[in-house]
């Protein structure tokens, strides 16, 4: 330790310090990234094979693939159940709405337009509109138009517009 003095011991703990963090930290986090790497080259190696099997499918089959997406008309009752019991999970008021029934000028699409007004706080509102789309994948989000009484007021009124895209008869 005279030798080195306490700069040389202070050195020589630091190298042994490098030399521990270097084994216990950066040996697993390389073994992670090679893992991670191999992951991304079979979602690749995946994604590959369904593009090429994807175009290699006659036009007839890609538009029946397209339409095997959407719900038939049976289950448009069930997507305006799940929009209101998104909304009483949320403690939103809905009050009555619009529900109009237009189909596509091309193709087999059905759709039906909803414009629902909504009563409670902002955050809830997005986490209800949030909820509504992720579990009904064929519902679209229109538009929103929001509205609020009183600077102070907790919460907002807001008109959501969507439009549920459904099989129709073929």
């Amino acid at each position: 330790m005279r030798a080195i003095g306490w700069p040389g011991v202070a050195a020589v703990a630091l190298a042994v310090l490098g030399v521990v963090f270097h084994f216990r930290e950066m040996v697993p986090l390389r073994e992670r990234l090679a893992q991670v790497r191999h992951e991304a080259n079979d979602l690749r190696a995946k994604v590959a094979v369904r593009r090429t099997v994807s175009t290699a499918a006659d036009p007839a089959g890609r538009l029946a693939e397209f339409y095997e997406f959407f719900p038939d008309g049976n289950a448009m009752a069930d997507t305006i159940d799940s929009l209101h019991a998104a909304a009483a999970q949320e403690n939103l008021v809905l009050e009555q709405g619009e529900y109009r029934l237009a189909p596509e000028s091309v193709g087999r699409l059905m759709r039906y337009d909803i414009v629902l007004p909504v009563k409670g706080p902002y955050p809830r509102l997005r986490r209800f509109i949030a909820r509504a789309l992720r579990e009904n994948p064929s519902l679209a989000l229109e538009g929103v138009s929001f509205n609020r009484q009183a600077a102070m007021a907790i919460g907002v009124d807001a008109q959501v517009r969507m439009t549920l895209y459904f099989m129709g008869a073929q």
